[in-house]
């Protein structure tokens, strides 16, 4: 066991099946000593229920956000909600926002003006921004540099060393999850050996991409500890190392105050 809790930076509480009793996830996550929860909305109907997942639980923030497969034009009354979701007490970031190309081309102009529209929510807010990125790291980067300041996390990462390098000098820290655990994958795997401890953040994504161990079954916020053990190996420290410091940087972050 850790001597340092751990947080969990991005997961879907409101997915099923986690959403069909959210209070069981959380209490086998702080058995494990995940003690902090950051619950992440995709669109506007999923973001109230993140809301008041975080309204009910004092261990789970929430980011709201439109995430680029739900993209659409919203109109002016959407977007008005979507700005009163940001406000409120519990948000702590913008997201999931960004690109994703995995479906081709056709939408990628309307993701592009969608996801920038965020980011300039993020800077009115003072709000770090949680970006997904699909086959569309480079165009990410680009919009990031002319975005400045900016500052956030790229969550589930993909990119080149280099890559993580650039977004870690444009004010952004790298979110690995249980993809880190797999053996394919080595490309990741390497991120996580030569970036700084202090530019990683822990995530499990859940319900999706269980590390290794429990590849297969439903993701929970629980298994954080066995994507800090896979990283601590890699880095060749203890868990207790990464615990203390990936919390460290989520709480600057995301500016949370944790309530033990």
């Amino acid at each position: 066991m850790s001597h340092f809790a751990f947080i969990d930076t991005h997961s879907h509480l409101t997915y099923p099946p986690l959403s069909d009793n959210p209070e069981a996830v959380i209490q086998r996550a702080v058995q494990q000593q995940v003690e902090t929860i950051l619950t992440i909305g995709t669109d506007i109907a999923d973001n109230e229920r993140v809301l008041s997942l975080a309204e009910k639980f004092p261990s789970v923030w929430a980011a709201v956000g439109l995430h680029p497969n739900d993209t659409h034009a919203l109109d002016a009354t959407q977007w008005e909600f979507f700005e009163e979701q940001v406000q409120h007490e519990r948000v702590v970031a913008i997201g999931e926002c960004g690109l994703d190309y995995l479906k081709g081309p056709a939408d990628h102009e309307l993701q592009k003006q969608i996801c920038i529209k965020q980011i300039k929510t993020a800077q009115k807010h003072d709000l770090p921004l949680i970006i997904h990125t699909r086959e569309s790291m480079e165009d990410m980067l680009k919009i990031l540099t002319n975005c400045q300041p900016v500052r956030g996390v790229l969550h589930c990462f993909s990119g080149t060393v280099e890559q993580a390098h650039q977004a870690i000098t444009l004010g952004f820290l790298i979110g690995f999850n249980g993809i880190v655990t797999f053996p394919n994958a080595k490309d990741i795997q390497k991120v996580a050996q030569e970036i700084p401890l202090s530019s990683i953040l822990l995530e499990t994504d859940c319900p999706y991409l269980a590390p290794q161990p429990v590849r297969g079954k439903t993701n929970e916020p629980q298994y954080i500890p066995m994507i800090a053990d896979h990283i601590a190996r890699l880095k060749r420290i203890t868990r207790d190392e990464v615990a203390e410091q990936t919390s460290i940087n989520a709480k600057n972050l995301f500016k949370l105050i944790i309530r033990n």
